[in-house]
């Protein structure tokens, strides 16, 4: 580049000159910086006043016509003083040039416009050069310091620039409609200039590109903003670059060092992330939301980049994840936040996971080398735990509080999760219990929603519990004749004391079993008090004796639950339910280890029949022959009457029989009815089943 701060040509003339003998060029205004110079063969395009010399009478302008002279230099086109004084031009540059007539139109003149042997004046302003031989100039301004891509011939740009003439005149911004300029490199969709000059930019890449008229607009211009013949600059800035052959793709950040399982389609997953775009402007953020983003894999509840994307990821991973658009939101982008056709890039730490079929996922990490005795339903407990969130945030702790928590297996004390993770351990054993919310606290709760929780848990103290509504159980035989058993002295009359000394050595043998945690004396004489029927301090014979009318009254106060039985295969017919509920399970696994899943299994069932209301509902559950037990146990837990078409046994007990007859019922072979297995409680007194004229009349019944 050329500075010039002076007059190139100076002449000294006197007061009467005489005819010029070459031109005068006076270079009267000159740009801070000539990137170029006009030469031989060279293009240009300028605005000029033509006056004579002698008077200043004007001949002939540009700026009347309304457009610019274009024309080539130094090969004869233009008459030689012009094509002398051309020479040497800068863009922006103003000058005088005086030819005398032998260089200008001679002693001829032309046309009557020019008389002859006139001395012509020019005054010029260069608005352009170029030469056919020019090709795409490209300046880089700026350049990030990592660059994974550059662009290529097919490849979807987005970019923002500025248009300018040479002169600096601008004739288009996409800076001013707060907007990119989206298209397609090498397709023929933008100037050819354009197409070379935007290859092999980098994102977030600046650069100056000049493009000459020929791979622009050519003679034609563009409009009223680009003249015919005009050269072009953009200063540019690369906002995003894809292909339409691009897939999602994903870089590993951040690894967890023991990864046991990973994300598949259908699971639920908890997330953070930030949101940006390729050139780093940032859209997004659950951080700033504080919580985390919760959604299902390959379910299409998220764009199906990040569907893909969120596959195969462990817990705690962090991961960049790399989206393009027609793979996120496409042409159309999203309002104000996105625009079309953006590349997104999302920084993805993983919080948890689940899938909504998971049980709870139990490792033992300790157990002592003696274990007699396991923790099971209705087990009053001891316990020390810690709870946290897959990350390792602390939730909750046992530590917290000056002695380890206590609870009661099947109670509904704490979540079905953490009451899972705590049957079946042994006193001094140590465990790690995952839960997944639909085990835990579900959607919403005293925890971030949708959840994953961590239990580590160590069983404190045992006690050995009864079912839910008892107070006291059978271990054993119950007493036959129940009476003379509670009658220890013989007198045919039980006072409270005898009647608790009885209640205790039954306990104290191994026999019964009262319910832990609660005051021993006030339990017996609840107990005591509701067999004393008249209330005069004594139980006699008649007192223990149970009506069959009180019974039927009883169970006329219930839902009715049918169970046709035919060796494995049980038909339930619910009476007054109204949920539309059908299930056919197989659990015809003869293996005894199933039972707990078995029971598990019966009274998932009868529980969401007996809160639901309406009209009848049809369950098929195929059952080994211990389910039969389940089914039983659970309804007199419940109080819900069932009828075993095959068995006709009513189990329906009242509170204040079921605080004292806690076993209560015992369940046998009774006798082969219509080619059916029959079954019938072992005695009123021990339970709530009907007596054989009950039986005859709900047989009559069917």
């Amino acid at each position: 580049m050329k500075c010039f701060g002076l007059l190139l040509f100076v002449f000294v003339v006197d007061c009467n000159p005489g005819p010029l003998a070459d031109i005068v060029v006076d270079r009267y205004e000159l740009p801070k910086v000539c990137a170029r110079e006009v030469q031989t063969e060279d293009f240009i395009r300028y605005h000029f006043n033509g006056t004579f010399y002698e008077d200043g009478k004007r001949f002939d302008s540009s700026y009347e016509r309304g457009k610019a002279f274009v024309s080539q230099v130094g090969l004869g086109k233009l008459i030689t003083g012009m094509d002398r004084g051309l020479q040497g031009m800068c863009v922006n540059e103003r000058r005088r040039i005086t030819v005398p007539p032998h260089l200008a139109y001679g002693s001829v003149g032309t046309g009557g416009l020019i008389p002859p042997d006139a001395t012509l004046v020019y005054e010029i302003l260069l608005l352009d050069i170029w030469n056919p031989k020019d090709k795409v100039q490209i300046r880089t301004i700026s350049k990030p310091g990592i660059c994974r891509r550059t662009t290529a011939v097919s490849d979807f740009i987005r970019y923002h620039y500025n248009g300018t003439l040479l002169t600096g005149e601008a004739f288009d911004s996409s800076h001013s409609r707060n907007t990119t300029y989206d298209t397609y490199l090498g397709r023929g969709d933008i100037i050819e200039g354009m197409d070379e000059g935007l290859q092999g930019m980098c994102v977030g890449e600046r650069r100056i590109i000049i493009v000459p008229p020929f791979l622009a607009y050519g003679e034609t211009g563009h409009g009223t903003t680009i003249p015919p013949q005009a050269t072009l600059v953009f200063e540019v800035l690369l906002v995003d670059v894809f292909n339409p052959k691009d897939d999602v793709t994903a870089e590993v950040r951040e690894m967890p060092k023991n990864c046991t399982r990973k994300t598949v389609i259908g699971d639920y997953i908890r997330y953070h992330y930030n949101g940006t775009f390729q050139d780093g402007t940032f859209f997004d953020s659950s951080y700033q939301r504080n919580r985390t983003y919760n959604t299902y894999i390959g379910m299409g509840y998220v764009i199906h980049g990040m569907d893909k994307a969120l596959q195969g990821l462990c817990i705690g991973e962090k991961r960049r994840i790399i989206i393009p658009p027609h793979m996120a939101y496409g042409e159309k982008g999203v309002g104000n936040l996105i625009p079309g056709s953006a590349v997104l890039i999302f920084d993805v730490h993983v919080i948890d996971f689940h899938n909504p079929k998971d049980s709870v996922e139990i490792t033992v990490t300790h157990k002592p080398q003696e274990c007699n005795m396991t923790s099971e339903t209705d087990d009053l407990i001891h316990y020390r735990y810690n709870c946290s969130l897959m990350d390792g945030t602390l939730l909750y702790s046992s530590d917290q509080f000056d002695s380890p928590s206590v609870t009661t297996l099947g109670a509904s004390k704490v979540i079905m999760g953490l009451e899972e993770g705590l049957k079946g351990m042994c006193v001094g054993e140590r465990r790690e219990a995952v839960v997944p919310p639909h085990w835990g606290h579900g959607e919403e709760g005293g925890v971030p929603g949708s959840a994953v929780l961590l239990f580590e848990l160590e069983l404190v103290q045992l006690q050995k519990g009864v079912p839910e509504g008892f107070m006291f159980v059978w271990l054993g035989e119950i007493p036959d004749p129940l009476f003379n058993a509670l009658d220890l002295n013989g007198d045919k009359e039980v006072p409270l004391q005898e009647f608790s000394e009885f209640i205790k050595l039954q306990v104290k043998e191994g026999k019964g079993r009262l319910r832990p945690g609660v005051d021993i004396e006030g339990v017996v004489k609840d107990m005591f008090d509701n067999q004393d029927q008249n209330k005069d301090g004594r139980i006699v014979e008649d007192e223990l004796k149970i009506k069959d009318d009180e019974s039927e009254q009883c169970c006329t106060t219930h839902k009715f639950i049918k169970v046709h039985v035919v060796g494995d295969d049980f038909d339930i017919g619910v009476e007054d339910v109204g949920l539309p509920y059908h299930l056919f399970q197989d659990v015809s696994n003869s293996s005894g280890e199933d039972e707990q899943r078995d029971s598990v299994l019966v009274q998932t069932i009868f529980t969401s029949l007996w809160w639901a209301t309406g009209d009848t509902s049809n369950v098929h559950l195929k059952a080994a022959d211990r389910v039969q037990h389940s089914i039983c146990d659970w309804s007199c837990r419940r109080r819900v009457r069932v009828r075993l078409w095959s068995c006709c046994i009513c189990c329906i007990r009242s509170r204040w029989r079921a605080r004292f007859w806690g076993m209560g019922y015992r369940w046998q072979p009774y006798r082969k009815r219509y080619g059916m297995r029959t079954w019938q409680a072992v005695a009123r007194q021990r339970g709530c089943g009907m007596g054989g004229s009950s039986i005859q009349r709900f047989l009559s019944a069917q």
